[in-house]
Formats: C-alpha cells, structure tokens, sequence
C-alpha cells in the first residue's frame, strides 16, 4: 500500500511539473490559425540565415511597449522571445525620464535586449533562442545620457556607446567594455578626456575582434570614419578618398560590415541635386589597413521625404529600398542592376502600399514588410525579387 502511496504521489508530481512547463511554453507561443491580425508596421526586421529571425520594435497595440517575436522554420510561425515578466518600453518618455530599448544578434541562440535610461542599464541575455535569460544587474553609467549602440563579438566580450550629448555637427561620447556577457560593464574611452573623438556625428559601430572596431562618421566634408586598435581605449580617424566628382559634396557612412576578420566594406551615401542619392563602397581585404573606392550606383528617391535606406548582404551585393521601390546591385559592377516596384511585390499598385522593414541573407533570400492601409504584411522572395509569396503574422485571440 505505500508503494502504491508513493506511486500516486510521484504520479501527482509529474503531472504538475508536465503543467508548469507546459503553461511557461504557452507563454512563447504565438498561433497563427487566428483572425486577429498582428501590428508590425513599427517593427524591424531581422534574418540571421534563411532559417532564423526576428521582428523587433513597438507593439502596434500597446504602444511605447517593446515586443520582440522570433522564427525559427522561415517565417512561417513565429513566437514571443521575450523575458518573462519583464516590461521593456520602446523610445517612451514618462515625465523628464526616456526608457529605451536596444537589441542585438549574435547568433540564432544568443542575443541580447538592453532597458535604458539615462542613469540606469539593465542587459538581458540569452543563450537558448530567448527560451530562458540571464538578468545582468542594473548598473548607472558614469554620466546620464542616451545608450546609443552596442556590439558584441562573442558570447562575453561586447562594448556599448552612451552620448552625453549631441549637437547639429558633434557628439560627446563614452563607451564601455563588459567581459562577462553584459552583466559588468567599465568605461574605457569618453569625450572627457578626450580618448574618445567628438568633432563628428557617428553611426554605429562593428567590431571584428577583441581589439579592432570601426564607427561610421556622418555628415561630413570628407568621408571618415574613426577606428580603434585597443579594444576601444583610443580611436583614430581615418580618412578616405573622394568618389568621382564628388569633393564639393556632403558625405555620410551609413554602415561598414565585416564578413570575416579580412574582408570588409564601407557603405557611404551622399545626396546629390534633385533627390538623386549616390551609393559608393570601400573595400578591404587587410582587416581596413588599405580602403579600395568602388565607384557604386544613383539611384532617384520617391520624394526627399521618402524613406531609404541601404544594406551590403554579401561581398558583392547591396540592396536599398525607397519607400515603394527595392534595388539590388552588385558592389562591384553597378551594370548588375535590378528594380523592383511594389507592384510586383504585392501585385497590385495602391498608393496606400510602403515598404517599411527588410532584410535579406544573400543577393537571393529576402523579406520585406508591406504596409497596405492600416495592415502589414511579410512578402518572401528566394530568387532575388522575382516571385513574391506573402504570408500575415497573428496573435492568438
């Protein structure tokens, strides 16, 4: 009779331990057999490779609220990877106080999700897709100001930027170092003691190893950007060449992307007379000792308010989106170019219909988000924009 006594009790056990896990796997699930339709017109859009990626931004139904919801089978189901319990705010401002939220992909499994405030930086890690997290402990920076950036290398060594302040042509600036993942962070450069440059506005930046990192520099005379070689206690600018006919002009970094510790491309944009946006790239195959120019392709914006943007998928490719139009071009020979109209997207040509998020693997895989009239949809093409097929993201009702 007590090995029957005992049997039920450890029956009883098991049952509820099936039912924990099982009601905290709920709360990841996101089913899409439903009618409700997700909000993601204010989301970004993130692919890791075909297999993996996430939607990221403002919750269209709470707004100033964070949501972060990841794919793992391309897009077709997706799931809420966010720390249970926690609530992330989105660019909010409560009183004089900004909560805001950055995040960063290292791989399918790790990634992080930062909570600021001017005075307070709490780091979220994962290691397991967003399925569990460690909480780093919240830390105060040494001077308030607005968390910016952050880029790790690998699963401990990361650095974040916090500028102080910002003006029409200058930022002030102070970046940290974490050697455990996030949960520790010590400043190592600041505009303070100058170790740490402040004469320019800066994009954000990419490191490719423990020591070596760049920050794209905007809206300047000369393209530039400023490089470290000691794991950011110092930076130093360096200076590129000029495109074609181009001296008189006003130059913008918008991006540098490394595809292994040698290989690496500067993006500069500079916006020439009526609405004409001219895209050239920088080339490296010696970890950015030497910078060869490759003259790249003009491309006429929608309007001068449209919103474009340009992304180096590949060694070779780029693609930019203007608002109802997608451009695919290769870096180095702009005779490989190709337009796509949202027309051919979505198939049919509504003037309430914009591209708001993309992302692409390669010059092939790609998905964009369509806004059409009060509802965003996700639009996946593996032949480089030739074929289209759409598919709604949806919350369980």
């Amino acid at each position: 009779m007590k090995n029957v006594h005992t049997a039920l009790i450890l029956l009883l056990l098991l049952v509820l331990a099936t039912g924990c896990n099982l009601a905290e796997d709920d709360e990841h699930k996101l089913v899409t057999d439903t009618s409700q339709d997700m909000d993601i017109s204010n989301y970004n859009l993130a692919f890791y490779d075909e297999q993996t990626g996430w939607l990221y931004g403002q919750n269209g139904t709470e707004l100033h609220k964070f949501n972060l919801l990841k794919t793992s089978n391309k897009g077709k189901d997706w799931v809420n990877a966010m720390p249970m319990g926690e609530d992330f705010h989105f660019a909010h401002s409560e009183g004089d106080v900004l909560h805001h939220t950055n995040v960063f992909f290292l791989s399918s499994e790790v990634f992080w999700i930062i909570q600021s405030t001017p005075n307070e930086i709490t780091v979220f890690k994962t290691s397991d897709g967003g399925q569990s997290w460690e909480n780093g402990e919240t830390w105060n920076p040494k001077t308030a100001g607005l968390l910016t950036d952050i880029y790790f290398v690998n699963e401990t060594k990361g650095w974040l930027m916090i500028d102080v302040k910002q003006g029409a042509d200058y930022v002030l600036r102070e970046c940290y170092i974490t050697e455990d993942g996030g949960s520790h962070w010590e400043l190592i450069s600041s505009y303070q003691d100058h170790s740490f440059p402040s004469d320019h506005l800066q994009a954000s930046s990419v490191f490719i190893d423990n020591q070596t990192g760049f920050i794209p520099v905007i809206n300047t005379e000369q393209p530039m950007f400023y490089q470290t070689v000691n794991g950011g206690a110092d930076w130093s600018k360096v200076e590129l060449p000029y495109p074609a006919n181009d001296s008189n002009m006003r130059f913008n970094i918008e991006s540098i992307r490394f595809f292994d510790t040698d290989t690496g491309i500067v993006l500069l944009s500079t916006v020439k007379s009526d609405n004409i946006m001219k895209y050239d790239y920088y080339v490296t195959k010696d970890k950015g000792v030497t910078w060869t120019l490759h003259e790249g392709v003009q491309i006429k914006r929608a309007s001068q308010d449209s919103n474009i943007g340009s992304k180096i998928v590949t060694p070779n490719y780029a693609w930019t989106i203007d608002d109802r139009v997608l451009y695919r071009y290769n870096i180095l020979s702009s005779e490989q170019f190709k337009t796509i109209q949202i027309k051919n997207i979505t198939g049919n040509d509504d003037p309430g219909q914009k591209i708001t998020g993309y992302s692409f693997v390669d010059e092939s895989v790609g998905w964009v988000i369509v806004y059409d009239n009060g509802k965003s949809t996700i639009y996946k093409t593996v032949d480089s924009g030739d074929e289209w097929t759409d598919f709604q993201i949806k919350f369980a009702s």
